[in-house]
């Protein structure tokens, strides 16, 4: 049976089915609004330049967010996202800029951002360039600002037993005599002859270019270089290497070689004992009752190395420190490692 609609009926649908499309229309505007708005309120990145030289990177961050990272990992590796740059806003909104080195290990990019920190804000201010070695920034290559020669006054200090051990922080570049060694950043390792400072002559030279600036100069003929191994100058997976060198000709010849595990941050050389720590990202298992718990963790190994007897170095004693970007210090008798975080 066909049962026929009059007006009334047809003009009261037509009502129900524009009522329901406004409804829903409405509700649908509102999710994106909201979700517009939240992304707003939100840290974010607002654009992404690339120069040849940098990356520079432009984020809004609301009212509230004291601590903000821009984490990066390549696109196509397993792995955690890794801190690039930090920026200490004190809570207060607006749109903040962070210059990255351009690598393939910040393919992606994100923001993370903190409203709580465990040390006041006032603690990250203050002056940052230090003479001294880049530490652990693996997304440097180069530093070309010049690096002043540390002081050492006040160095000496006495040790167990009464024993006095100097503490000495690495150079680029030591003078011995009429010697100047210079662990060039682009070259390596240049023996200059000054003894006419009025006409300097290259000696001799080990090349190894990228590979870092840590120098120790442990006596008249032997310094001992931090490298990067970076560009595969040793077998081996080890991504630094302890490299002792003969100074006491005309030509430096490498002797012995330590592979260290992880990127150099730092290192002292206390009376014959020299100590470095490297940033390592390190995997290990914990057990959780029946079930076994994969975790990657990112800390300082600090390593200490027997340079009594400079051609035969050995590697003695090593801990571990959790944290990222560790900074160390040292006495004749203490090494403190300095983290951030709780």
């Amino acid at each position: 049976m066909i049962k026929c609609m009059n007006h009334t009926d047809m003009n009261g649908s037509l009502l129900k089915w524009l009522f329901t499309q406004i409804f829903w229309g409405c509700l649908l505007s509102t999710g994106i609004l909201n979700a517009q708005q939240s992304q707003l309120v939100r840290p974010h990145i607002i654009d992404i330049k690339i120069t040849q030289d940098e990356v520079l990177v432009r984020a809004f961050v609301p009212e509230g967010y004291k601590q903000v990272f821009v984490e990066g990992k390549p696109r196509f590796e397993v792995g955690a996202w890794v801190p690039r740059a930090v920026i200490y806003t004190e809570g207060k909104k607006g749109e903040y800029e962070f210059r990255l080195s351009v690598s393939e290990k910040i393919e992606w990019l994100r923001i993370r951002a903190e409203s709580e920190i465990p040390v006041p804000v006032t603690a990250f201010f203050g002056e940052s360039d230090f003479a001294g070695p880049v530490a652990g920034d693996e997304n440097v290559l180069f530093d070309a600002m010049p690096v002043a020669t540390p002081d050492r006054e006040g160095d000496l200090t006495e040790g167990a037993g009464g024993e006095k051990r100097e503490v000495v922080e690495s150079d680029i570049w030591r003078l011995e005599g009429d010697r100047m060694y210079f662990f060039n950043q682009y070259r390596g390792l240049q023996i200059v002859d000054l003894s006419n400072v009025d006409q300097p002559q290259l000696m001799g030279e080990m090349e190894l270019p990228a590979a870092g600036e840590q120098m120790y100069l442990v006596d008249a003929g032997h310094a001992v270089l931090l490298a990067r191994n970076s560009c595969s100058y040793w077998s081996g997976d080890a991504e630094s290497r302890l490299v002792i060198v003969d100074v006491s000709g005309t030509e430096p010849t490498e002797i012995a070689s330590i592979p260290v595990e992880g990127r150099i941050q730092d290192s002292r050389l206390v009376g014959t004992a020299l100590y470095v720590t490297t940033q390592v990202y390190r995997h290990r298992t914990e057990s959780e009752g029946a079930a076994d718990e994969e975790i990657w963790e990112w800390g300082s190994q600090v390593v200490s190395y027997d340079l009594s007897h400079p051609a035969f170095p050995v590697q003695m004693d090593s801990i571990w420190v959790p944290g990222y970007q560790n900074v160390i210090q040292a006495t004749s008798e203490f090494l403190f490692v300095s983290t951030q975080g709780s």
